[in-house]
């Protein structure tokens, strides 16, 4: 099974503050614990990025991001022209 993560999850799970946050970190640690994998694209970190670009949130976001890529059960679909006119 796969299951896809989009940005509002990404967002929630980094933003403390987040009314999705507890149910987010909740639902990761749920999926790591059953070895799912999971399904991102580009296209949603470049969001995830552009939520947190703030000067302030920038250092926070580009650790985060790098946590992500990093994850094994992570699979990101890479930006393509193909996916783009798809899309």
């Amino acid at each position: 099974m796969t299951i896809f993560v989009d940005t509002v999850a990404w967002i929630a799970l980094l933003n403390k503050r987040d009314s999705l946050h507890s149910a987010s970190v909740q639902l990761m640690n749920q999926l790591q614990q059953l070895q799912i994998q999971l399904l991102t694209t580009e296209f949603v970190l470049l969001e995830v990025a552009d939520a947190f670009c703030t000067v302030p949130n920038r250092p926070s976001a580009i650790q985060y991001l790098e946590r992500i890529r990093a994850l094994n059960s992570l699979e990101i679909v890479p930006v393509s022209q193909q996916l783009l006119d798809a899309g």
